[in-house]
């Protein structure tokens, strides 16, 4: 008995994993880390971590789940080691493809950097700054016609400490990392944009001069107060630059244009005798035509005993928030209700994007609005005696379906759906990848609520809030961009 309480946590742990899983191959070796492919009773592979450091974000990741990085099975630490066995990312790394030269293509590349905005948004709002982003920590999957990036190797990262004016490890790849990572101060989440800049720099080949270069040249900046302050504000260039070029470039041109006209005017007038028009009195009539309101509510069958009530919560500016029931249920086909949009304001420049929940339309009331509302949600009660019997996770029947419909002149180009969720304590990413929509035409995302984990306790309830944003290439206005269902499960 005094020998076993003699081995350290480490060793502890090493006896546990050596147990479960069986070593298949070296991977990686250094003088601070060992890594190894292994594999479990049933011939899954994980990879096996001995890292010699201590106070890495391990424990953190392992409490997000699965997402942008690998989903850490398990890890111990004590206070010179770091243990780890984490899930295995097959795949080819940004790496291999440039050393075979095959250079991203522009709309590729603004895909997969948005994807990696939507990771980095999590891992900086828990205070976890990677350190080490470059070409052969970025994993690129294939799903079917999808690319898919997965970050991996959080072996040189930290965790943002308030009041601490530099770094206590420098780690990190150089040229990849930036100037503050050599103890010219301490990283944040600028550093990784960085990093990241410098990689899709390279991986757009020497010879790219295209739109998405000015941004890449603000991730890159050696003063970081002069690159993107967050993974948001890059996101939000990568979604709107050109639009917002586009729109500079016409309000310039509108000012020259009515910079000539002026003075073409005044050398035309300037030297004529003005002639003073007699007073007209002109009587305006203004007719307003009052808009009918749709004259039927869509039919909704009546919902399963294992199927909680809703209810849609509607932005405060609307005034009093209306309690409505409009319990879910599966739906009868693929082909969820639809129905026109209120108001023309946006003329022929509108795509439409709406909400359904295992088939019942929610956020229908936004219909009436000339303008898109992006502040609505829907709230969902579940008693305990329902999920209680559910598992881990939500039922394999239970859905949310985002029907877009392209009621513009144009395409609206590589649409894209981003799912994230949190509980207060972790939180999970999914993205979904659609299909450019040509003018009328329209499309459906899915999204398996079998594919997310039920809220863990926090502050002694479970409630998980789901956020759904839509992005694309275009200039249209869209309506839906956003919107968010909460689940609170009750312990009533």
């Amino acid at each position: 008995m005094g020998q076993e309480t003699s081995k350290t946590v480490i060793q502890l742990a090493e006896e546990y994993i050596q147990s479960k899983y069986e070593r298949v191959r070296l991977l990686h070796r250094t003088d601070k880390a060992e890594v190894w492919l292994a594999a479990d009773s049933t011939g899954s592979f994980v990879v096996i971590k001995y890292i010699k450091l201590a106070r890495l974000p391990y424990s953190t990741l392992k409490g997000m789940g699965k997402s942008l990085w690998p989903e850490v099975i398990y890890c111990t630490e004590d206070d010179r080691a770091t243990l780890v066995v984490e899930e295995f990312i097959n795949g080819a790394s940004f790496e291999e493809l440039l050393e075979n030269s095959q250079y991203l293509t522009e709309a590729r590349a603004r895909k997969l950097l948005l994807q990696l905005c939507d990771g980095l948004i999590m891992l900086h709002g828990k205070g976890i700054i990677h350190r080490d982003i470059k070409p052969s920590n970025i994993i690129l999957q294939r799903l079917g016609d999808h690319d898919f990036v997965r970050l991996i190797d959080f072996d040189a990262a930290r965790m943002v400490k308030e009041n601490q004016r530099e770094d206590t490890r420098l780690l990190g790849t150089k040229g990849y990392a930036p100037p503050e990572q050599y103890g010219y101060g301490q990283t944040d989440q600028r550093s990784d944009i960085y990093s990241l800049g410098i990689t899709f720099t390279e991986m757009l080949g020497e010879n790219y001069n295209g739109w998405l270069r000015p941004i890449l040249e603000k991730c890159t900046e050696v003063d970081a107060r002069n690159r993107y302050q967050s993974a948001k504000a890059l996101k939000k260039d990568l979604l709107h630059y050109r639009r917002n070029r586009l729109l500079k470039l016409a309000a310039v041109v509108g000012v020259a244009i009515a910079v000539v006209l002026a003075i073409w005017f005044n050398l035309q007038h300037s030297h004529q005798e003005k002639i003073i028009p007699p007073a007209v009195e002109e009587i305006m009539e203004e007719v307003k035509e009052k808009v009918p309101a749709p004259s039927a509510e869509e039919k909704t069958p009546e919902a399963g005993a294992d199927k909680p009530a809703l209810q849609e919560n509607k932005p405060q500016s609307q005034g009093n928030r209306p309690a409505a029931e409009n319990p879910p249920h599966a739906p009868e086909n693929n082909t969820a209700p639809q129905k026109e949009a209120a108001g023309d304001e946006t003329g022929n420049n509108a795509v439409y994007a709406k909400y359904y929940l295992n088939g019942k339309r929610q956020g229908e009331w936004t219909d009436a609005s000339d303008t898109p509302i992006n502040n609505w949600g829907t709230y969902i009660t579940i008693p305990a005696a329902i999920w209680k019997a559910w598992g881990g996770t939500y039922p394999s029947d239970w859905e949310v379906r985002v029907n877009v419909e392209n009621k513009s002149n144009t395409s609206w180009e590589n649409p894209y759906l981003s799912v994230y969720t949190t509980d207060g304590v972790g939180g999970e990413s999914k993205n979904y990848v659609g299909d450019t929509l040509a003018p009328g035409e329209s499309l459906v995302f899915v999204v398996p609520m079998a594919d997310f984990d039920l809220p863990t306790r926090h502050k002694g309830i479970r409630r998980q809030e789901m956020f759904f944003q839509i992005s694309a290439s275009g200039n249209q206005v869209l309506f839906g961009e956003k919107a968010e269902i909460i689940f609170d499960l009750d312990y009533r």
